[in-house]
């Protein structure tokens, strides 16, 4: 048996030495993670930062157990993989007399010392990947940290506990699987050759999928426009569209892959540019040949491909947006109402204070309507009116806002999700206005934005910029703002600490009659009915420190978790374009013995690796460029630079792989 087992390892030593590898890797990142959920000294010291970073290790633990089932089934497909590699052989090996019993206890015994090889390799790239992975994950919390290597001996026996299960259910399976084949059982290879003729019902079905998958991404573009739609009419909920254009997506992309895309290269096998070529000829007739043996590989890898690059691209979307929207919603370090100042501005030291600025603002019901009835009317919420010299002063501090010149009775609505109005009832093709029914004014709205003066955190709901006559005209409670930049120090700190602490709000009395103008609007420090509260206080850094908390640890949970995926969308298409070389080994050979030179062989295999890399990678950035963009209309001013960053790293890693693939075809 020892012999039997040295001789499998020799001969399939290529294979098995790729499984091992990448096995490996997932049992590094598997191990850096549980080393970092135990490592209870870093998350203690993290404590002393921000309080949120207690819910780090649960984070992180399901992220641990997503990342572990995943990995189980990407080795039993791996092995799924390997076995089929193995059948020819093993059938061979019964034909000669071997009882099933010793073949399947040989590939048990195979199973667990493959198991054996990973781990160790695994803990060993582990260790030095918990230091980087635990400097990553306080980069992006921004902790002002440093750390170790992460030794954790508890950890290792744990995965050697659930791994070594792993591996022997693979081994017991490999047994059950070797007891069901055939004595004897014959094995042909696939016929090589022009493709056969494309029949009726295949063209149909092929037209099928590029109607329906071209249909999906139309709709999947105009996704909220069409939900809207639908959610205005009488056939139902907006989300039907959703599931239904989600539906029709996938089945269109089964059908591309099971019937359109061998279609097409049947169909330009037989053009004269292919057919008079030989290189082309066999680059086609290989590709097409792969494209039906490979029909579930490219759909699965392209699925895993689009749900890799979403995560990760909506990742960095909402890093990029939690950073921005704190810029957005506190412009300087400390924002605060009249009640705020009365209740912490004895506890600001004047030596602290940098910069000071000053916004006046009026507070205004307002109704917004348009002149002939359109969805939309009827809008009624409260304003905080601004004039435009006080709007240019703060622009003057805050960098980012828009130059705005407006004309009597024009105004300029600041609403947050602005993106999102747009895609729906509001958007600039339609001639709004805005009516402050206590005064009777009206102002026709010229543009719709989305920066507030000193953020959008100072306000109870919407901002409106009038011309400074509009604004002196306007009756209305006074509820200035006032914007603190303060120094740096430890007494600032203190004092920032202190105040985030507290608990400080101001009301507004919003009842119906209030905005209808029955009633004039009034401030208190008290609440009443039908009264909203709003924070009289509004601090920029513990907020940046809770968002960096949040979105750095959810950008570190998807990156981790878009590796894996990665990892495992290329390893199956490397092992099974590695399977199916050996399979073709013979075919390769006779070629070359008719007189195809070796240069021409290699080009053939260069073309066909590159297309069955490049069709996952391509369809499935386009499918997650879809899905980021339903997302980002739901932001202001998402950033996209660091997903364009992401893709181009994805597609490195698919280009490696295919570098790889393409080599080791080669050398079959």
């Amino acid at each position: 048996m020892g012999r039997l087992i040295r001789s499998d390892f020799h001969r399939y030593a290529t294979i098995n030495r790729l499984y091992v590898a990448m096995s490996a890797v997932m049992v590094a990142l598997l191990y850096a993670v549980l080393a970092l959920i135990e490592d209870d000294a870093l998350f203690a010291a993290a404590d002393r930062y921000t309080e949120v970073s207690a819910a780090a290790p649960s984070v992180l633990l399901v992220l641990l157990v997503v990342a572990l089932l995943f990995t189980i089934i990407f080795l039993l497909y791996m092995n799924t993989l390997l076995i089929e590699r193995r059948a020819r052989s093993i059938s061979v090996y019964r034909l000669l007399g071997m009882p099933a019993g010793r073949i399947g206890l040989t590939l048990f015994y195979e199973s667990l010392l493959l198991g054996a090889q990973t781990l160790v390799i695994g803990f060993a790239l582990g260790l030095l990947l918990s230091k980087f992975l635990a400097m990553m994950l306080l980069r992006l919390m921004a902790l002002p940290m440093t750390v170790g290597l992460l030794w954790q001996p508890h950890a290792m026996l744990e995965l050697v506990a659930v791994f070594t299960v792993v591996y022997a259910v693979i081994g017991v399976i490999n047994g059950i699987y070797v007891a069901h084949i055939p004595i004897g059982r014959r094995y042909q290879l696939p016929a090589q050759g022009l493709p056969t003729r494309v029949t009726g019902w295949r063209m149909v079905w092929a037209t099928v999928g590029w109607v329906l998958l071209i249909g999906s991404y139309l709709g999947a573009y105009n996704l909220v426009h069409l939900a809207y739609a639908v959610s205005q009419s009488r056939f139902g909920h907006g989300y039907v569209v959703l599931w239904a254009v989600l539906a029709v997506g996938l089945v269109g992309l089964y059908l591309v892959f099971r019937y359109s895309l061998p279609t097409l290269t049947s169909r330009l096998v037989r053009l004269p540019f292919f057919r008079h070529h030989a290189v082309r000829l066999l680059t086609l007739t290989n590709l097409n040949e792969r494209l039906q043996r490979n029909v579930h590989s490219l759909f699965l890898t392209t699925l895993l491909a689009t749900g890799t690059i979403t995560v990760l691209g909506s990742g960095a979307i909402f890093y990029q947006f939690g950073q921005a929207g704190v810029n957005q919603s506190i412009s300087m370090d400390l924002v605060a109402s009249p009640y705020g100042l009365k209740t912490t501005y004895h506890d600001l030291n004047p030596d602290w204070i940098k910069q000071t600025v000053v916004l006046p603002t009026k507070l205004a019901a307002g109704r917004l309507h348009t002149q002939h009835g359109q969805p939309g009317d009827g809008d009624e919420t409260f304003y905080n009116v601004i004039a435009l010299k006080d709007y240019q002063r703060i622009a003057k501090v805050q960098k980012g806002l828009a130059k705005l010149t407006l004309k009597p009775g024009q105004a300029v609505m600041a609403v947050y999700g602005r993106s999102l109005y747009q895609h729906t009832w509001l958007n600039q093709r339609r001639q709004w206005s805005i009516t402050l029914p206590r005064t009777g004014q009206k102002f026709q709205l010229q543009s719709v934005s989305n920066q507030f003066p000193l953020g959008v955190d100072g306000y109870f709901d919407r901002a409106l910029i009038v011309t400074d006559h509009d604004y002196q005209a306007l009756a209305a409670p006074r509820d200035p703002m006032t914007g603190y930049q303060l120094k740096s120090g430890k007494q600032v700190e203190a004092f920032v600490k202190k105040a985030a602490n507290a608990s400080r709000y101001d009301f507004l009395s919003g009842s119906s009659k209030a905005l209808t103008g029955e009633k004039s609007l009034q401030l208190s420090q008290t609440e009443h009915a039908g009264s909203y509260s709003r924070s009289a206080l509004r601090l920029k850094g513990p907020l940046l420190a809770q968002m960096n908390m949040l979105f750095g640890l959810g950008l570190f949970v998807v990156i981790l978790l878009g590796l894996i995926f990665m990892i495992a969308t290329a390893s199956i298409l490397l092992m099974k374009q590695l399977i199916i070389a050996f399979q073709e080994r013979q075919s390769r050979q006779i070629i070359r013995a008719l007189g195809m030179p070796t240069r021409a062989m290699h080009q053939i295999i260069n073309w066909q690796t590159t297309l069955i890399f490049g069709l996952p990678l391509v369809v499935g950035t386009f499918n997650a460029w879809l899905i980021i963009h339903f997302f980002s209309l739901y932001l202001d001013n998402p950033g996209y630079s660091l997903v364009v960053m992401i893709v181009l790293i994805y597609a490195l890693v698919y280009a490696g792989f295919g570098a790889l693939t393409a080599r080791l075809v080669r050398r079959s």
